[in-house]
């Protein structure tokens, strides 16, 4: 029922011809429908979607995505020589604003999907640019210290390949173990998710966000973020910030 409410509000979004904010594409790596992470991703084209935003996401086990095989010809023809899905994920991650990255931690590090994905953006990544990145991980971890391997990873390709990428937030899912662990949490428990700037941790209640212009300075969160939550949690969401 909710993906069938996120299609009707795309649907009216279109039709209605609303100018829409930013261009976000969220890419899952989560080998399991409706996993941790995966439905965390629901979560944020949620959120981006009410805010006014364009949104797709990119279930990375429906696609073809073959190994990178390492030959170099894309270094002087920016094509791969491979005939499979990943050109056509690389021109939206070419033509996105907003990139959502989400993997599961697998091992400490993200999973096989992910890493192949980031492999097989050679022949393009120049072009990957001036983005904003927000990164979603779960594991079944509670400590979210312990998912900075995988966010390092995440790093590795956005701050040091992709000319002017910005990170602007990560969301962890932490305690996750069993596929509907973040559904069955109340609220998605406070401490199940939350989000941090590089430089700042926050608790919220629901990982629904929106990502929208900015009007005064003053209206802002620090990160630029707008967190839309539950109209029972909006106060109480609130609260709990400006206390970590």
């Amino acid at each position: 029922m909710q993906n069938k409410n996120l299609q009707n509000r795309l649907y009216q979004q279109k039709e209605r011809k609303i100018i829409v904010d930013k261009k976000v594409l969220i890419i899952s790596g989560s080998p399991r429908r409706k996993g941790n992470s995966d439905t965390l991703c629901d979560e944020f084209m949620r959120g981006a979607v009410d805010g006014g935003n364009a949104a797709e996401k990119v279930f990375l086990r429906d696609c073809k995505i073959h190994y990178c095989l390492g030959c170099g010809v894309c270094n002087s023809t920016h094509k791969c020589v491979q005939n499979d899905d990943m050109a056509s994920i690389l021109e939206k991650m070419v033509n996105a604003d907003v990139i959502v990255m989400a993997t599961p931690v697998y091992f400490y590090t993200m999973d096989g999907q992910m890493k192949t994905l980031i492999d097989r953006t050679v022949p393009r990544y120049g072009e990957i640019r001036d983005k904003d990145f927000y990164f979603i991980v779960a594991a079944a971890d509670t400590q979210a210290s312990m998912m900075e391997r995988t966010i390092e990873g995440f790093r590795g390709f956005t701050q040091d390949c992709l000319p002017g990428a910005r990170e602007k937030g990560i969301i962890y899912g932490t305690g996750a173990w069993q596929v509907g662990d973040m559904e069955r949490s109340p609220e998605m428990k406070m401490d199940l998710i939350h989000i941090s700037e590089p430089t700042r941790l926050r608790r919220i209640s629901n990982a629904v966000f929106c990502l929208k212009k900015k009007k005064k300075k003053n209206e802002d969160t620090p990160s630029g973020i707008h967190t839309s939550v539950t109209a029972s949690a909006v106060v109480k969401t609130q609260s709990r910030a400006q206390q970590n």
